[in-house]
């Protein structure tokens, strides 16, 4: 779990590191980190939306099976 994270930070870092340039000034560095990450925060919910429909839909077959499963299994006794 602290590997996980740790890995997620190192990324979240990397990308706040190239989103800025070094050798911006002042307002220019807080602009970009804002315009950087609100584009990161826009891109993740994106991809989210796109993959939880399917998500879900898998899980509910899975779910279903073994409720299925667990049904026949009590009318079997």
């Amino acid at each position: 779990m602290k590997k996980r994270i740790a890995s997620i930070l190192m990324a979240i870092a990397a990308l706040m590191a190239a989103a800025v340039p070094a050798f911006a000034a002042g307002d220019d560095v807080t602009t970009m980190m804002e315009t950087g990450l609100n584009s990161m925060k826009s891109d993740v919910l994106g991809i989210i939306a796109v993959a939880l429909p399917i998500a879900l839909g898998i899980f509910a077959i899975f779910f279903g099976v073994r409720k299925g499963i667990a049904m026949l299994r009590g009318v079997a006794k």
